[in-house]
């Protein structure tokens, strides 16, 4: 995965047909896992799905998946870094 520089966004190289794949669908949540570090997102369209402060993750136009934090940094709340693998699956309800 790539970080953003200026905003902390996570760029990973997830795709809507690995979603697809994981039964997660849009306005659904998923988990997410940093090495030892597992967070619950929820699969938007926009930064305005969640409030300041929350996690939020759609797909940016070249298909892949994009965490972000709506006024603030994912990579930071996240604790990840450039490089590192990042884990989806469904979140347990």
């Amino acid at each position: 995965m790539q970080i953003d520089p200026v905003y902390g966004n996570v760029h990973t190289r997830y795709v809507q047909a690995d979603f697809d794949r994981l039964g997660i669908a849009k306005g659904s949540a998923f988990t997410v896992r940093f090495n030892d570090r597992e967070h619950r997102i929820l699969l938007g369209g926009a930064y305005s799905d969640v409030q300041k402060g929350e996690l939020v993750a759609f797909f940016m136009h070249d298909g892949r998946l994009q965490i972000a934090c709506n006024m603030a940094s994912a990579a930071a709340l996240l604790g990840c870094r450039q490089g590192e693998y990042a884990v989806c699956e469904a979140a347990c309800q």
